[in-house]
């Protein structure tokens, strides 16, 4: 029986930080360049095209859906999760820059 409780926690823990990982608060900008290079991601339009910052991930485009409150984003399956993480991050620092 603490075996099923176990595996229901780790289950658990692992929705939520997925959850967590999926959501991140960014301001909605019209031109996005990387910290790194200099290279423009983004301007303005539906896709994100990476640079060869992200590695094997670069040039892969990023779907971008704008409403008024909110930025949705689709990454492609197979991008890697640091990659993600570092567009996000690069994403949040956006403003604090300007």
């Amino acid at each position: 029986m603490a075996k099923i409780d176990n595996s229901s926690k780790k289950l658990e823990n692992f929705l939520k930080k997925s959850k967590e990982r999926k959501e991140a608060h960014i301001q909605k900008t019209e031109h996005i360049n990387c910290p790194d290079c200099g290279t423009n991601l983004y301007e303005g339009g539906k896709n994100l095209t990476l640079c060869i910052c992200y590695g094997e991930d670069w040039n892969k485009n990023i779907k971008i859906q704008k409403t008024e409150n909110t930025i949705k984003m689709q990454f492609p399956k197979n991008m890697d999760i640091e990659n993600v993480e570092m567009l996000l991050k690069t994403l949040k620092n956006i403003n604090k820059e300007e």
